[in-house]
């Protein structure tokens, strides 16, 4: 059977770390230390029992864990569509948060 297609593969994690990234610099400055502002649940508990600096290390251990076991299978199709569909799910929700803080608009 095929490889799953390399380019697609570095443009995604690349998209991930992107909007990882940028999740978690709005967390720090817009949420900080206030759980109860936080949508995500996970990310709420890890606020409220940690502290946002433990939280924000947290999740990227599990985003940087999540992108190992993707590239350590990457001949597998499975763990390519789990990289694609969990990339796509978080620009979704992301974009959401974006506008709702008026970061980005549409032109009038």
């Amino acid at each position: 059977m095929k490889k799953p297609p390399m380019l697609a593969t570095i443009l995604f994690t690349v998209l991930l770390l992107i909007i990882h990234t940028i999740d978690m610099i709005l967390t720090l400055r817009v949420i900080g230390d206030d759980w109860t502002r936080e949508a995500f649940p996970p990310m709420s508990y890890c606020i409220k029992y940690f502290g946002i600096y433990a939280s924000i290390w947290i999740s990227r251990l599990c985003i940087y864990g999540g992108l190992f076991f993707c590239f350590v299978n990457r001949e597998r199709w499975k763990w390519f569509y789990f990289l694609i569909l969990s990339t796509t799910l978080y620009w979704a929700a992301m974009v959401d948060w974006l506008w709702s803080l008026n970061y980005i608009s549409w032109p009038h």
